[in-house]
């Protein structure tokens, strides 16, 4: 987690590419990260609708 907190970021930046981070544990609720996901999801979309793909 450390190692790619560090390197996701700059890799993003390079690649115009968006990048979800998850931190998971016994905590986590499964309608947080369903709804994560769909806002990503949401995100790449426009993404790739607005014609700046990746």
């Amino acid at each position: 987690e450390i190692i790619s907190r560090s390197i996701l970021p700059q890799v993003s930046r390079e690649h115009d590419m968006p990048v979800l981070s998850l931190v998971l544990d016994e905590h986590t609720g499964e309608a947080g990260i369903q709804t994560r996901l769909e806002a990503f999801v949401d995100l790449l979309e426009r993404k790739r609708n607005d014609g700046n793909g990746f």
